[in-house]
């Protein structure tokens, strides 16, 4: 099934569905004034259910910027990695995660031992609610410079929290690791 048109509209996202019924709401009772008693009565009923079934099925614009907000923090931490900014890294990881300590510890030793490059791939947000969002992922990373390291692919889902109103990552599940070399 072909996912539902949206375009920018005066800065908002416009659900071409919801513009159509919408409209069609809008401009059926007028075409309808000579249409009289219960039959004029049952075709807006039905024309209003239709509109409220159509238009549930919309994107809100909240939607999809929440969404972008998600990922968004994933790429800020690929970023920070790859300009092997630790303050920036650490900035991109819930303070409250059980392996904040250790993330510290061990971006800081890759950074002084390694270049590396990464490349993020079929990002999709699977789960979503207020304090709590699950994006599956597929990461390569590359070593550019320094000594022994295997390429790899890894395919996961990163959770993300929200710490005073951003998303951070709190945990990352890995489901499969990929050695390109």
């Amino acid at each position: 099934m072909e996912p539902l048109r949206h375009q920018e509209h005066q800065g908002k996202t416009v659900c071409f569905l919801c513009v159509f019924v919408v409209k069609f709401r809008l401009t059926v009772p007028t075409a309808l004034r000579e249409v009289q008693g219960m039959k004029r009565v049952f075709i807006l009923v039905l024309t209003t259910i239709i509109a409220g079934i159509f238009a549930s099925g919309c994107d809100t614009t909240t939607e999809i910027e929440n969404d972008n907000e998600v990922t968004l923090v994933l790429y800020q931490n690929m970023r920070a990695a790859e300009d092997e900014n630790l303050v920036a890294y650490m900035a991109t990881i819930h303070e409250l995660s059980p392996m904040y300590a250790a993330t510290e510890q061990q971006m800081k030793q890759f950074f002084n031992t390694y270049d590396l490059e990464y490349e993020l791939k079929d990002i999709e947000v699977i789960e979503k609610s207020e304090q709590e969002a699950r994006v599956k992922f597929v990461q390569i990373t590359r070593k550019v410079s320094g000594p022994a390291f295997r390429n790899n692919k890894v395919t996961g889902i990163h959770i993300l929290r929200k710490s005073d109103g951003k998303w951070k990552i709190y945990n990352t599940e890995t489901e499969k690791i990929e050695y390109l070399d």
